[in-house]
């Protein structure tokens, strides 16, 4: 019994000391960075070379250093695409409520991002199992060229150059593990409350302003191999649909700690622990 006992206590420290980090930012001021400037920060130097010496491999590597936490911005996502909010307010109950969509909504073709195509990271299947953030996809160009298939129909294809920031944590969540807890049990009648993972009591004047002014934030600790980046095309261009994106991806790896939401001075109004329990 004392066994059972030992080991039930320290496999619940991980959650423990998750709760007790990110409840650690609430109310303070954060200093965020950009992706671009988080990507910069986690430097990877090579091993040393056949023909370079011991002192000249700790004169080119001693000043580098890899943080161990980054606290990662990016605008939320205040609505999806069909017009679903994502930061909501409920006059009745004075509430303004954030979905964890806000934090994640993107897609970029994170799913194309596996062992079968990216050797840096091991993993068993495809980031549907994995907790990954799209922090952003940019248009660098547009290109046209000429086309054809095996029976010799021909079109003109458009192909967009896109460049895309991925953050990813390499730890498997498992399929379906939402990357936080919701605060209310799955409903069909009480649609407003599903997948809402925070909530605060203001008054109408204060929901509008905070809305609108929402950027939200990641505590990550970067972990091997840090950063790459990876290259693909999603979708890819048929004679009846002539179009295809062109992804140049720049890949950030960290284990994520916290997601945090933050008002228009960069203070903490909410902090969530990443999760890597399924729902029940």
């Amino acid at each position: 019994m004392k066994k059972i006992i030992f080991i039930a206590f320290f496999s619940f420290l991980p959650t423990v000391y998750a709760n007790s980090l990110c409840e650690s930012f609430v109310e303070t001021s954060v200093s965020a960075i950009s992706f671009a400037e988080a990507y910069k920060k986690v430097s990877v130097f090579s091993p040393k070379g056949e023909f370079e010496t011991t002192e000249e491999y700790k004169s080119r590597t001693e000043d580098i250093k890899i943080p161990s936490q980054l606290i990662i911005s990016r605008k939320a996502d205040i609505e999806s695409f069909d017009g679903k909010d994502f930061i909501f307010y409920n006059a009745d109950e004075g509430l303004l409520k954030i979905s964890e969509f806000a934090f994640h909504n993107m897609n970029i073709g994170a799913h194309l991002i596996s062992k079968y195509n990216t050797p840096e990271l091991d993993f068993d299947y495809n980031s549907i199992f994995y907790h990954s953030v799209p922090f952003g996809e940019m248009l660098k160009s547009t290109e046209y060229y000429p086309a054809n298939n095996s029976y010799g129909a021909k079109t003109k294809v458009q192909r967009d150059l896109m460049d895309a920031e991925l953050l990813i944590d390499p730890r498997k969540a498992g399929l379906s593990v939402p990357i936080f807890k919701s605060l209310y049990p799955y409903s069909l009648t009480l649609k407003e409350n599903n997948n809402v993972i925070g909530e605060l009591k203001l008054t109408p004047k204060e929901a509008k302003s905070v809305k609108e002014t929402s950027y939200l934030a990641f505590v990550v600790e970067p972990v091997k191999p840090y950063n790459f980046q990876k290259e693909y095309t999603f979708p890819e261009a048929k004679i009846s649909s002539p179009y295809e994106k062109n992804y140049t991806t720049s890949i950030l790896v960290a284990n994520l700690k916290c997601g945090l939401w933050l008002d228009r001075n960069n203070k903490v109004i909410g902090s969530y622990p990443i999760n890597f329990e399924k729902s029940r």
